[in-house]
């Protein structure tokens, strides 16, 4: 299982074989949809709020949505980023975030994220480079000039 850096999500998801391998708990849905990468609109099932994630020596914490999904994802989107002041730099090949008043550095190519909860023990998922398409790529360019 890969953990997805996306910068064209706002919210960050989890499928549901992952809140139950990891033994997560899971609060009430809002009502909310999400659309998937295939235009798509799932349900919001439920919400996992402040779920530990530690990115090297980096212990941080995310709320995620919850949908239905045969196949293990952790997709971490903006909200994620927004919260913890990453840049996310393509060219360097790495990741930069701030927690706690600390700064991190991690690389974005082959790099470990372990996923705890107090359910279970630490998995280990890893780091995907997030892909944007060429209109994204140019919305972000013109947001910024």
């Amino acid at each position: 299982m890969k953990v997805v850096l996306d910068t064209g999500a706002n919210v960050s998801i989890v499928t549901l074989p992952v809140v139950k391998k990891l033994r997560l708990t899971m609060g009430m849905p809002d009502g909310s949809k999400i659309v998937a990468v295939d235009q798509t609109k799932k349900n919001v099932i439920g919400i996992v709020r402040d779920t530990p994630l530690s990115i090297q020596d980096a212990r941080v914490s995310v709320n995620l949505l919850v949908i239905e999904a045969s196949e293990d994802n952790l997709l971490l989107g903006t909200d994620w980023m927004d919260r913890y002041q990453a840049d996310l730099s393509f060219h360097k090949k790495e990741l930069r975030f701030r927690c706690k008043g600390q700064d991190f550095i991690t690389t974005i190519e082959k790099n470990r994220i372990s996923f705890t909860s107090p359910n279970h023990g630490p998995e280990e998922y890893e780091i995907n480079m997030a892909i944007m398409t060429q209109e994204e790529v140019n919305q972000k360019l013109n947001q910024n000039y």
